[in-house]
């Protein structure tokens, strides 16, 4: 029995090291969640590619996410849209199989699509030239007339409007790798259903932000706009007039090494790591495939995507068709909303602005999981009017069972509250101490422990590892004045970490 003043090792609990993990375990990718078509296929697609399934659904998410651009919008109800554009990144070694993985949709089925897409674009650029050729005439024909009146001592005529020739029209795209914000609203501009941004390195893109702004921060602040997909008029220097972009939104979708994750998640949380969906999985074993990627069957039913329709009204321009949600996938909106605002007030960092994020995140992934089981498992029926239970039930599990423990294991320490991290310091300066007793005043006096120099800070973090069971109340000496603020260590450290057992023995015999 633990009185205060006996102290029996087997009644304390067995302390948690969880704040020295740097990445929790990787969860699997629920693939069934997709629905059996799309789960099969991705499982099939990631042993030909020798890859974790997790890049190739990345892959095909941000690809099928694409695809439906801006054709259809995620609205639970009035007054809340999303578009489906989802930003995915991809961590992993030099050898995790990333790139093969997402190139099941990059490299083997989206260039086939853009193909498809482009295929008038050789006679609407001849036309084109024909009228920009003919505006070329009208307009020297007009300065030629202007020239004799001016001559004669007349008012020159007004350019006729044949004299300015159309916009020269934009291939149809669906990836891009242009890193300036400047050429994605050019291509947008043209390509009005939206894009997806693909780039291998995301922390050389991220680096590259105010490369094309004069370190002014522009860029950055319009690439976090972007994410939105609202109206966006962008000025530059040597252009009279702005770009107009009605829907500047995109998806971005690329891989990172782990030892770069700090240039996206380190620093003053802006909100851009967090609009990232986060895949960093176990490595696969490397082993001869035995199944073979269905390109084809993916071209076809992602085909499907590209061929729903924006809304044109008469006289205007092209727009979302928003897509209800029944009353039922609304109500799970509305549940799993409410349970993540409840989880933030437990949680801190980058895992914060995580959990704010996530009920936009389930909306888009509940409109794209919707609209890829249509096109897999429902050919010949027209497209859904409205998404369903079973789409939002799909996106809540993809949500709290994979993305936000990933982007846990993503984050790292960017995932710690303030004091965690201090109860981190402290525990790693106990475990290279071999300390038996934390005494609160001498943590502050000593160097080299960053962070815990107040008695705010250092009180704090003997919270966190009383939490942890680490530390343990110091039995009462029953003498009169203020207690001393001190800790025992659980003595059960040993069992959990060899580290601290042996400082403390080296301790002992000096």
């Amino acid at each position: 029995m633990d009185d205060g003043f006996t102290i029996t090792t087997a009644d304390h609990p067995l302390p948690s090291l969880a704040l020295l993990r740097d990445r929790r375990p990787a969860p699997a990718f629920p693939a069934a969640l997709l629905g059996p078509v799309w789960a099969r296929r991705v499982d099939e697609a990631a042993e030909a590619k020798n890859s974790p399934p997790d890049y190739v659904a990345a892959g095909l998410l941000a690809g099928a996410a694409a695809c439906v651009g801006n054709a259809r919008w995620a609205a639970p109800w009035p007054g809340w849209s999303e578009p489906p554009f989802l930003w995915i990144g991809c961590v992993g070694n030099p050898s995790s199989g990333k790139t093969p993985g997402m190139g099941a949709t990059f490299g083997d089925v989206l260039p086939e699509l853009e193909k498809e897409l482009s295929a008038d674009f050789p006679e609407a650029l001849r036309a084109w030239e024909t009228k920009n050729a003919e505006a070329g005439a009208v307009k020297k024909r007009w300065e030629s007339e202007v020239t004799r009146a001016v001559k004669g001592d007349m008012a020159p005529p007004q350019m006729p409007e044949g004299a300015t020739p159309p916009p020269r029209p934009v291939r149809p795209r669906l990836v891009t790798s242009e890193p300036t914000i400047e050429a994605v609203a050019l291509l947008l501009q043209g390509c009005q259903r939206g894009l997806v941004l693909h780039r291998d390195e995301l922390a050389a893109f991220v680096g590259s932000f105010d490369k094309y702004s004069n370190g002014a921060g522009g860029d950055r602040a319009a690439w976090l706009e972007s994410w939105n997909g609202r109206f966006k008029a962008i000025d530059r220097a040597g252009r009279p007039e702005p770009i107009i972009v009605p829907h500047f939104g995109l998806g971005i979708v690329g891989t990172i090494q782990p030892d770069r994750l700090e240039d996206l998640t380190g620093g003053p949380d802006d909100g851009l790591a967090v609009r990232f969906l986060w895949t960093f999985p176990e490595p696969r074993p490397f082993a001869r495939p035995k199944r073979q990627h269905d390109a084809e069957a993916w071209q076809r039913d992602l085909a499907r995507l590209l061929r729903l329709p924006m809304v044109t009204p008469e006289g205007g321009e092209p727009r979302p068709w928003h897509m209800r949600f029944t009353d039922t996938a609304a109500g799970l909106v509305e549940e799993a909303a409410r349970d993540w605002a409840g989880r933030e007030a437990n949680a801190a960092g980058l895992m914060l602005g995580a959990l704010g994020k996530a009920r936009g995140h389930m909306i888009r992934l509940a409109l794209v999981v919707e609209l890829l089981r249509w096109c897999a498992e429902r050919p010949g029926e027209e497209a859904p009017g409205e998404v369903g239970e079973e789409a939002a039930l799909a996106a809540a599990g993809l949500m709290d069972g994979y993305f936000l423990p990933m982007a846990e294991r993503a984050f790292g320490g960017g995932a710690l509250s303030e004091d965690e991290r201090h109860g981190r310091t402290l525990l790693r300066h106990i475990l290279s101490t071999g300390a038996e007793v934390v005494n609160e005043r001498t943590i502050r006096e000593t160097p080299g422990l960053r962070g815990l120099s107040s008695a705010d800070t250092v009180r704090a973090a003997a919270v966190v590892l009383r939490r942890d069971d680490v530390l343990l109340p110091q039995p009462h000496d029953a003498k009169p004045g203020r207690p001393r603020a001190e800790h025992r260590v659980n003595p059960r450290l040993s069992e959990v970490s060899p580290t601290w057992q042996a400082q403390r023995q080296r301790g002992a015999r000096g």
